[in-house]
């Protein structure tokens, strides 16, 4: 790879970077190429050299934020171990991603809200579906005659809501943890305890 090549890519980077919080404070429709460019510290014409416009500037972003989560979670995948040993590991690696991301979070809220299918189904394709898979693998193999697809789809959705609500959960009631590691813990012996 040319010098050339790798100043662009670190270059698409750092701005696909400083765009993401901006989009995932605002949404969309809200941030402008101006604005992404004051905050990257360079001109809005010089980020056309980088993306042809605001809509693959804002797809670059958002794959970058979600691969972190995706990589944590196939790393958790792949480990070693019997198959309840890797679902402890997946669970942290879920509330890990869910919890430790606020960026990351608030841009799949975004997502949600604004409903645009096309963007949705191509950061499904892209990022999602692949963990996904290994995923209702990994639930297969615990409970054979279960449902893999929906407890996957089940747990995804438990884990982002608790950590949506995890800054208001110890008003309702201290006991409520948001601790991540005693969540994934009581999450998977929960789990494990109804898959028996």
């Amino acid at each position: 790879m040319s010098t050339q090549t790798t100043a662009d890519c670190t270059s698409r980077e750092r701005i696909a970077a400083v765009a993401a919080p901006l989009f995932a404070e605002r949404g969309f429709a809200a941030v402008s190429m101006r604005d992404i460019a004051q905050a990257a510290g360079m001109r809005a014409a010089s980020l056309y050299n980088h993306y042809p416009d605001k809509e693959a500037l804002y797809l670059a972003a958002v794959k970058e934020v979600f691969s972190r989560r995706v990589t944590l979670i196939e790393q958790a995948l792949q480990a070693g171990g019997s198959p309840r040993e890797r679902l402890k590991s997946l669970l942290s690696a879920l509330v890990e991603a869910n919890a430790g991301d606020p960026v990351a979070a608030r841009l799949l809220q975004r997502e949600l809200l604004d409903g645009d299918v096309k963007r949705l189904e191509r950061l499904i394709s892209d990022i999602f579906a692949r963990p996904f898979t290994h995923m209702t693998a990994l639930l297969a193999e615990l409970a054979p005659g279960g449902s893999p697809v929906r407890t996957a789809a089940y747990l995804i959705s438990l884990i982002h809501g608790y950590c949506v609500f995890a800054p208001i959960l110890p008003a309702l009631d201290p006991s409520l943890t948001t601790d991540t590691g005693v969540l994934a813990d009581d999450l998977a012996e929960e789990l494990l305890r109804q898959m028996v």
